[in-house]
C-alpha cells in the first residue's frame, strides 16, 4: 500500500443500504459503530454491514475516521483480515461499509469455554488446547503485523465481537 490513501470521499452511492440489503439484526456495537447482518438478495449472500452510530454522524472527525477505516481495510488483502465489499450509507445518511461475515466464536468465548472445561476436568482439545489457542493468537498477530507493515495501526483490538 503506497503512502497514505487519499482522503475518504463523502460521495454517496445512489441508494441507501436499506434499499440494497435486507437488514436482519444487529450483531455487535462499539464506541463508533454497530454491525448488522444483512442479506444481499442480488448476490444471494449474507454480509456484515458496519454503520456509523447516529450520535457520531455529525462529528466530522469521527465520520472521517470511520470512512478512513473502511478505505484502509479495503486495501488490506490478508486471509485474517475481513474483505470490505462496498462503501454504503443508511437512509439517515450515516456512512457504512459492507464486508464478509465471519461465523464462529469470539476469542472471549474461547477463553470462557477453556476455563469451563478446565474447571469440569475435561481435556482441553482442539481450539481449547494450548496449541490451538496459540495458533489462533498467532493468526491475529500475523494480521496485525501485516497491517502494521503497511502503515495501519489497529486501535481497538478486543476479544469480543
Amino acid at each position: 500500500m503506497p503512502g497514505h490513501p487519499a482522503p475518504p470521499s463523502s460521495r454517496r452511492s445512489a441508494a441507501p443500504l436499506e434499499a440494497r440489503y435486507d437488514v436482519q439484526r444487529e450483531v455487535g456495537r462499539g464506541g463508533m459503530g454497530k454491525v448488522v447482518l444483512a442479506l444481499d438478495p442480488s448476490l444471494g449472500r449474507t454480509v456484515a454491514v458496519k454503520i456509523l452510530l447516529e450520535e457520531a454522524v455529525r462529528n466530522d472527525e469521527t465520520r472521517t475516521r470511520f470512512l478512513r477505516e473502511a478505505q484502509l481495510t479495503a486495501q488490506l488483502e490478508h486471509p485474517n483480515i475481513l474483505p470490505v465489499y462496498a462503501l454504503e450509507h443508511s437512509q439517515q445518511g450515516a456512512p457504512a461499509f459492507s464486508m464478509k461475515v465471519v461465523r464462529g466464536r469470539t476469542f472471549d468465548d474461547l477463553v470462557t469455554a477453556c476455563r469451563e472445561a478446565a474447571r469440569a476436568g475435561r481435556p482441553l482439545e482442539g481450539d481449547l488446547s494450548l496449541e490451538g489457542r496459540l495458533d489462533l493468537f498467532l493468526r491475529v498477530c500475523d494480521a496485525v503485523a501485516y497491517a502494521h507493515a503497511r502503515g495501519v495501526v489497529h486501535r481497538d483490538l478486543s476479544p469480543r465481537t
